[in-house]
């Protein structure tokens, strides 16, 4: 019987309130649905990123995370209070994908390469593993080359 009520006040300190049921509802209604927009932006970014244009994206993102997030969380919790930290989200992510989606549109992005277009010159390398046919004066002929 002594354990009974043991394991039912630990359930009862371990459930969550009513309240704080709706706290975090709210917040996922609020904040939640912005990781969308992020993951546009991510894929965005990624496209970018693979021809070789890695610091826009770097600065479009710490733009909207610190520069516009922590703003808007930090000036707006004096008229919103503490709902401020979760509208920054939001905020935040709508920044990045608006700037994400014009560089991608406007950005020299597709200019950009990471090869040099340009021919091969000189000797090839000496690797050890043999000697080029040329220095080696075999003539297309031969039957082992």
């Amino acid at each position: 019987m002594r354990d009974s009520k043991i394991n039912k006040k630990s359930w009862i300190r371990r459930t969550p309130t009513l309240a704080a049921i709706d706290i975090a509802t709210y917040i996922n209604k609020v904040a939640s649905w912005s990781f969308i927009l992020f993951g546009v932006t991510i894929v965005l970014f990624a496209t970018v990123r693979a021809t070789g244009a890695v610091m826009p994206p770097l600065i479009i993102l710490v733009i909207s995370v610190l520069l516009v997030r922590t703003s808007f969380a930090y000036f707006f919790r004096s008229v919103i209070g503490e709902e401020a930290l979760w509208w920054s989200f939001p905020v935040g992510s709508i920044t990045s994908l608006a700037l994400a989606a014009a560089y991608y549109r406007f950005g020299r992005w597709r200019t950009m390469h990471m090869i040099e277009d340009r021919p091969a010159a000189g000797e090839p390398p000496d690797t050890g593993l043999g000697v080029p046919r040329q220095r080696a004066h075999l003539s297309p002929e031969t039957p082992n080359g």
